[in-house]
């Protein structure tokens, strides 16, 4: 009978172990997804360059991006990474030729779902860079 109890309790403590790194890895996940999200909606927003400024002010100074072009261009990029799933910009702003963005979203965890109320949070940056010709 006490060998029977030590190998149950065997099983629940491998049980255990194996739920707390499956879960880990779930979280790991979700993050390296939104991170990557993140960095496309960055990437997307320095695409968005004022051209009206751009063309007052010419090559020669930082080409300044249109900020509501950015924003929409950022959220569009991390939707279409994510399609339906909830990836929200929590953050965004602009300065002069470089784009800050900062995505929310609910952690899908594979045993609890999404109704578990904890949240990954990913920024990244992106600056637009000329390159010189040949």
């Amino acid at each position: 009978m006490r060998g029977l109890l030590v190998r149950v309790g065997l099983l629940a403590a491998l049980v255990g172990i194996l739920f707390g790194i499956s879960l880990a890895a779930s979280v790991y996940l979700s993050h390296v997804r939104l991170q990557a999200a993140a960095d496309a909606a960055a990437r997307a927003a320095v695409t968005a360059i004022d051209i009206d400024e751009y063309y007052r002010t010419g090559i020669m100074g930082p080409t300044p991006l249109d900020h509501r072009a950015a924003r929409i261009r950022a959220s569009a990029a991390a939707s279409a990474l994510y399609g339906t799933r909830s990836a929200v910009v929590e953050r965004f702003f602009v300065m002069g030729p470089q784009a800050h963005v900062e995505l929310r979203m609910p952690l899908d965890l594979s045993f609890f779902g999404s109704g578990v109320g904890l949240q990954a949070r990913a920024q990244s940056r992106a600056r637009l860079v000329y390159v010189g010709g040949p």
